[in-house]
């Protein structure tokens, strides 16, 4: 009975690194830019990386919007990519309101 418990310990961690942001052994982070999945190998990226990795628009003229927030990221603002999960942004042509 104690392998069963042992097993499922075993599941329970897979579980968890599944659920993370990095993936194997390479710690890749994962984002996510409108349908575009990109993986980057560090955790702080500028949003111009970010947009230019996804080929989501010229950079000078996009900006970032992190899904589920208002926060928005543009030209070298850093990116936190470490907390766990996926990260996932939608882009927005930047204008006057809100360059």
């Amino acid at each position: 009975m104690s392998d069963h418990t042992q097993s499922d310990d075993t599941s329970d961690t897979t579980d968890a690194q599944q659920t993370d942001n990095t993936q194997g052994p390479d710690e890749t982070y994962k984002v996510k830019v409108g349908t575009e999945m990109v993986n980057f190998d560090d955790p702080i990226q500028t949003a111009q990386d970010i947009i230019e990795r996804a080929d989501a628009g010229d950079p000078e003229k996009t900006e970032l919007v992190e899904r589920g927030t208002e926060v928005t990221y543009r030209g070298d603002d850093e990116v936190d990519l470490s907390e766990p999960g996926v990260e996932q942004f939608t882009v927005q042509t930047r204008t006057r309101g809100n360059a």
